[in-house]
């Protein structure tokens, strides 16, 4: 993908990557294999996209990173279970804390976001927030960051969350 975009430039980047993974109904039934699977996908796989397309980032004018995450990446709002998922979205939440930090210099402003508990494969059809609302909150959150707001974890519709 780096190859086939060498030389374009790109303004915003956002890294959708989302696998619930093994969901154990206790610590003790842990599938190890399944959390390191969940990690590869939804901590390593944005930041191996995002290392990927640096130089298209530094070439854009928007030089803005968006990381999906989630509210149950949040430690402080954790209610249990799920491991790999709940491991796997802190883990992304930090690795853009330092990414921000890192970058910054460069002008590139790079945010976690929440997108709400949305109507999709992952969040399933009794979820709260219609893809259409999600989208558009987030496309409006979106259009207002600047570089102050690099490392920040916000919601769809503007909300900082707590770490």
């Amino acid at each position: 993908m780096a190859e086939q975009l060498k030389g374009q430039r790109i303004d915003l980047l956002i890294n959708n990557a989302g696998m619930l993974g093994h969901n154990a109904q206790s610590f003790a039934e842990t599938d190890f294999d399944q959390v390191i699977a969940t990690f590869d996908v939804n901590s390593l796989g944005p930041m191996r996209v995002t290392q990927a397309l640096l130089p298209n980032i530094l070439a854009g004018s928007g030089k803005t990173v968006i990381q999906i995450s989630s509210t149950m990446g949040s430690i402080a709002n954790n209610s249990g279970g799920y491991y790999g998922y709940r491991a796997s979205k802190a883990a992304l939440n930090m690795l853009n804390s330092s990414l921000a930090l890192e970058l910054a210099d460069n002008g590139i402003t790079s945010v976690v976001m929440h997108p709400g508990w949305v109507q999709t494969r992952l969040g399933g059809e009794n979820a709260a927030i219609t893809v259409e609302d999600s989208v558009t909150g987030m496309m409006q959150v979106i259009a207002g960051l600047g570089p102050e707001d690099s490392g920040r974890f916000l919601d769809y519709q503007g909300e900082e969350l707590p770490w």
